[in-house]
């Protein structure tokens, strides 16, 4: 049995933009906005569904059982923050995180089991009574708080507010442009930063650091430069192949809004006119491109 807790929910679940969404249709009237808007939560909701997983990140409290190994696999993934690890109420400060991407966390002394055991008619058959573990019975006494998941598109900054710091090595915006999603920033965590006049402050740079709303610090030797015009520091790490699942997903929603979904074929003399059949047996009505793009990203835990 495990139980999830989101303590700190992502400011959006949509995993891309109506932007981007216009861009691909190459619409530029608003008319249909709001339509397309609702597309794309639609659609980030089933790829979700068909990954089964979340894709914004988030922070969580996680309650789940423990099987004696040196490894504990989380619901959720890629672990970018370990947050406090105990077990029967006990904090324990031996947890590392083994493998982020997998969210796999390590312990040495292991995850003791946690089977509740069978004590004999005379016994009370609690945990950790003698007597023998029932396997398949295990009680969910390990507590894990973690922030897993990816920034989606959206919390780009580009503004004539931003400039480098040397003695730092930071990015900064003095108009607090990261100011909605900061605190999801974590040390690690790759930004991708361009328009700047020196190349050293252009490419891709480490996080290092606690983020702050208006100070971005990096593992990477920066040159100072002023406030200007024309740059960006991106902070999406969102994988694109996901992204353009969901766009994929959006676009079909939004263009055959108006089409009857149980009519599959029309014809009209010698014409015909198939649709695509969208999905299949458990697949939360996706196109097949989106499909394939989403499948390395299935999460069974």
């Amino acid at each position: 049995m495990r139980g999830l807790t989101i303590t700190t929910p992502f400011p959006t679940a949509k995993l891309t933009t109506l932007a981007r969404l216009k861009s691909v249709l190459g619409v530029t009237s608003t008319t249909d906005d709001t339509v397309m808007t609702n597309a794309i939560g639609r659609a980030s909701a089933a790829a979700e569904k068909y990954c089964g997983r979340t894709f914004v990140r988030q922070t969580y409290t996680e309650l789940g059982p423990a099987f004696g190994g040196i490894e504990f696999l989380t619901k959720e993934a890629p672990v970018v923050a370990l947050g406090t690890v105990t077990f029967n109420s006990n904090t324990l400060t031996d947890v590392t995180v083994g493998d982020k991407q997998q969210g796999v966390l390590y312990r040495k002394n292991g995850f003791d089991w946690t089977a509740q055991s069978f004590g004999g008619l005379a016994g009370g058959g609690k945990l950790w009574d003698v007597g023998t573990p029932i396997v398949g019975q295990e009680e969910p006494l390990w507590s894990v708080g973690y922030t897993a998941g990816f920034i989606p598109a959206g919390y780009d900054v580009t503004a004539g507010t931003l400039k480098v710091l040397a003695t730092d090595d930071s990015f900064n915006d003095t108009d607090s442009g990261w100011s909605s999603v900061y605190g999801f920033l974590k040390a690690g965590d790759i930004i991708e930063t361009s328009g700047f006049t020196n190349g050293a402050n252009n490419g891709r740079h480490v996080i290092t650091g606690t983020p702050t709303a208006v100070k971005i610090a990096t593992t990477s030797t920066l040159t100072a430069e002023a406030t200007s015009t024309g740059r960006t520091v991106s902070v999406q790490d969102l994988p694109l192949d996901v992204e353009q699942a969901v766009l994929e997903t959006a676009k079909t929603y939004y263009q055959q809004r108006k089409t009857d979904s149980a009519v599959v074929e029309k014809q009209m003399g010698m014409a015909r006119l198939r649709f695509s059949e969208q999905g299949g047996a458990g697949e939360p009505g996706l196109p097949p491109r989106a499909i394939g793009l989403l499948r390395p990203w299935v999460r069974s835990v």
